[in-house]
C-alpha cells in the first residue's frame, strides 16, 4: 500500500517543511532548484542530523516495507555513516543503509555501525545524483532484518544483515541522516505489502513531477474563500492555510480541477498521488473527505479520510489506473485527467 511521498517542489521556505516533515534537524536547508529534475530537494552537512516523517502505526512481524529515494552526496565522508533509518518515532532504530569512508553503500547493523555487505563497485559519494531502492523486512522481531537494495536500478545488495530493535511502542517512521559531507534528499517514496494497489518491490528508478490545478474542471461545488475561481484557492505552490481555499459541509459534493502538463513524456507512470491539506472549521465535529480523480467521463474514489482536527492535515491518495481504461496511466491520459476532492 502506497504510504507517503514528497518531491520536495512545494514549499517556499525551509521552515515548510513541517508541513509534511514531523521534524527537521540542525543544518538542514530546502532549495526551489536543488533537485534532480531542476525543482526542490533539501541539502544538510551537519553529520547524523535527521529528517523524519513519521507515517504509519507500528508493522507487523511480516510486514515488507519499500521505499525509494534520490540522494547526492557531495564528497566522500571521513569515517561510515548512516544515511537513512527507519525508527519507530522514538529514536529506536530499525534498519537503515549507510556508507563508508569509500563512499559504498551498506546496511545498518547493531542500530549505529556500518554492516559488513558494502559494494566496493558502487560509489554513491561522487556530487552526483542516485536513484536508491530497496526492501527489508521482519521490522517487529528479535530476529535480524534483511535488506536488499538497488543502486540506480541495479541489485548491488541482496538480502543483507541489519539489525532490529524491539517492537514499536508509537508510529513508525522513516528518517534521512546527513553523513557529514554537503548530502541532498530528493523524490521520496515510500509503500509496504500491506493491502492493495502498490505492494510490490522493485518499482524501478523512478521520479516525482509536481502538477498544480490550472484550471476549472467539471464540478465546482464547493465555496471558495480568497478566489473567485475554486481552482485559483488552490493552486498555491506553498499552501496559504486560511488566505485562499474552498469549503463544504455538504455530503456529495466535489471540486474537480484541471492541471499543468509533465515537462517531459514519462515512459512509466507508477501513480497519480493527489495531495489534499484539510482541516474542520469549527470545533467538537469532524468530517469525512476522499480524493477523486475523472478521466472522460469516468471517475474514481479514494479511500475516505476522517478529518477531526482545527488545523490542516496532508491526506495523500494514490491513483494507480486511469479510471477511463482501468490500465495504468499514460503521461497524456494524466495531463487530460482532472483531480479534487469530495465531501463524504
Amino acid at each position: 500500500m502506497f504510504r507517503f511521498c514528497d518531491g520536495f517542489d512545494s514549499y517556499a521556505a525551509t521552515a515548510d517543511l513541517s508541513k509534511k516533515w514531523d521534524s527537521i534537524g540542525t543544518g538542514y536547508s530546502w532549495s526551489s532548484t536543488a533537485g534532480i529534475n531542476g525543482g526542490g530537494a533539501v541539502t544538510c552537512s551537519t553529520l547524523s542530523s535527521a529528517i523524519v516523517k513519521m507515517y504509519r502505526v507500528p508493522v507487523v512481524a511480516a510486514q515488507t516495507l519499500y521505499g525509494s529515494f534520490w540522494i547526492k552526496i557531495a564528497s566522500l565522508p571521513t569515517a561510515g555513516a548512516i544515511m537513512y533509518v527507519y525508527d519507530s518515532g522514538g529514536g529506536l532504530v530499525h534498519t537503515g543503509i549507510s556508507v563508508n569512508a569509500a563512499g559504498t553503500i551498506g546496511t545498518l547493523y547493531t542500530g549505529t555501525t556500518v554492516g559488513p555487505n558494502l559494494v566496493s563497485a558502487a560509489n554513491i559519494c561522487d556530487n552526483v545524483w542516485h536513484h536508491i531502492e530497496f526492501t527489508t523486512t521482519k521490522l517487529q522481531s528479535s530476529a535480524a532484518a534483511t535488506l536488499n537494495i538497488y543502486v540506480d536500478g541495479v541489485l548491488v545488495i541482496a538480502n543483507g544483515a541489519t539489525s532490529v530493535s524491539s517492537t514499536p511502542a508509537g508510529l513508525f517512521a522513516i528518517a534521512f541522516r546527513c553523513v557529514g559531507v554537503a548530502t541532498s534528499f530528493d523524490d521520496v517514496i515510500v509503500w509496504d505489502n500491506e493491502g492493495t494497489g502498490l505492494t510490490t518491490s522493485p518499482m524501478g528508478v523512478r521520479a516525482i513531477e509536481t502538477l498544480r490545478p490550472s484550471g476549472a474542471g467539471s464540478s465546482a461545488q464547493f465555496t471558495p474563500t480568497g478566489a473567485a475561481s475554486n481552482y485559483d484557492c488552490v493552486d498555491e505552490v506553498n499552501r496559504d492555510d486560511d488566505t485562499t481555499y474552498v469549503a463544504s459541509s455538504t455530503s456529495g459534493h466535489k471540486d474537480l480541477y484541471a492541471h499543468g502538463n509533465f515537462g517531459t513524456t514519462p515512459t512509466v507512470v507508477s501513480a497519480a498521488i493527489v495531495n489534499t491539506y484539510s482541516r474542520i472549521i469549527t470545533g467538537g465535529g469532524l468530517a469525512v473527505i476522499r480524493a477523486r480523480s475523472k478521466s472522460g467521463s469516468s471517475e474514481a474514489n479514494g479511500a475516505s479520510q476522517t478529518i477531526t482536527a482545527l488545523g490542516y492535515k496532508l491526506q495523500q491518495e494514490a491513483f494507480l489506473v486511469d479510471p477511463a481504461t482501468s490500465v495504468a496511466w499514460t503521461g497524456s491520459g494524466v495531463n487530460a485527467a482532472e483531480f479534487g476532492i469530495e465531501v463524504v
